[in-house]
């Protein structure tokens, strides 16, 4: 008598080594893809992962704010000394030094003029004396500004608060270093 499993007639099941042969296929496959990933640092099959989220970069600070730190900087008692805008009529108006932080857009008044904002190459060819943000960092309610007035040899530190009040628009200069070359 012949055994059972070995007279049936072929079914549409796969067999074990059918089966085994599909799988090795698959996992051959993953391995082959893992192994492209690790030596190429890319996926070398298939779709690649989702990159990990990115937080997105802080915000620069409002023109608004900018310009009330600046403001509050180039009003600063500490600076008028060296400023000689009577003595030394190619100072006014008060130029800056166009940055990341200082831009034509910005609203600012020194002299009752008009604050100008030009690149650094353009001061230079036009042999004038600038004012130069070097330096503006806002985190929260509290700012730093590092400065440069070239022409009188003066670098300097500026640290300012918002004030709760007034919708918390309103900064005030708590202090400032001023030094001279």
């Amino acid at each position: 008598m012949k055994h059972p499993v070995a007279s049936a007639a072929p079914s549409s099941r796969l067999h074990f080594g059918e089966n085994y042969r599909a799988r090795w296929r698959v996992l051959s496959r993953a391995a082959f893809c893992a192994l492209a990933l690790s030596a190429a640092g890319t996926w070398a099959c298939g779709a690649p992962p989702a990159p990990p989220p990115v937080a997105p970069p802080a915000p620069p600070p409002e023109d608004t704010t900018v310009e009330r730190i600046i403001q509050l900087v180039i009003d600063a008692p500490q600076l008028e000394p060296y400023y000689h805008a009577e003595e030394a009529p190619n100072r006014t108006p008060l130029y800056l030094v166009e940055g990341r932080s200082v831009h034509t857009g910005l609203h600012l008044q020194k002299f009752g003029r008009a604050v100008q904002v030009l690149s650094r190459d353009e001061l230079s060819f036009q042999g004038r004396p600038y004012f130069d943000i070097t330096q503006l960092i806002v985190q929260g309610d509290a700012a730093e500004v590092h400065f440069a007035y070239p022409v009188e040899g003066v670098t300097g530190q500026a640290w300012l608060r918002r004030s709760p009040g007034a919708g918390g628009t309103d900064w005030t200069l708590e202090s400032m270093n001023v030094a001279e070359k």
